[in-house]
């Protein structure tokens, strides 16, 4: 069993490298990369975010989440019946980055409606919770397909309840 774990180390650390090698190779220089891709970042999101009602900068995808928090809001928009964009930021680490500039919002996820920032899991789910989610939603004049209350998702322990 030792050596099937040496190779595989060394199977890994071999991918490890190559992938490091080809990124280098295409990648210009870490001032220039920054410089430039910020601004291209930025008007990525821009884009995005004014040209969809609903975009959820998340980890993963509405699909299939890669991460808990981004799971979760995802969760929530589609109990909701919401229709929305998706963008998952380890596509692209300047994406990535570049939300947080554009938005001076730390964590991920990050969801807007109607190119406005709403925020983060935690104020997404409390807003939902609250039905203040909903309200938004209405006032934006963003179709949802289910009207819940707030208190279903909090009777569940904070899971929604299937459909």
């Amino acid at each position: 069993m030792g050596s099937a774990l040496h190779a595989l180390a060394l199977q890994t650390s071999i991918y490890t490298q190559r992938r490091l090698n080809a990124d280098q190779a295409v990648a210009p220089s870490h001032g220039e990369r920054n410089a430039m891709s910020e601004q291209e970042a930025h008007d990525l999101i821009r884009k995005q975010v004014t040209s969809n009602d609903i975009v959820l900068f998340m980890k993963g995808t509405k699909q299939f989440p890669q991460c808990g928090f981004s799971g979760q809001v995802a969760q929530i928009l589609g109990h909701l019946g919401v229709d929305y964009k998706d963008i998952n930021v380890l596509d692209d680490p300047r994406v990535r980055e570049g939300t947080k500039s554009y938005t001076n919002w730390p964590t991920i996820p990050r969801l807007y409606v109607k190119g406005e920032f709403v925020g983060g899991c935690d104020i997404v789910r409390e807003m939902f919770q609250s039905g203040e989610l909903q309200e938004l939603l209405n006032q934006k004049g963003v179709p949802t397909a289910r009207r819940v209350a707030g208190a279903e998702i909090l009777s569940m322990g904070g899971v929604l309840p299937p459909d």
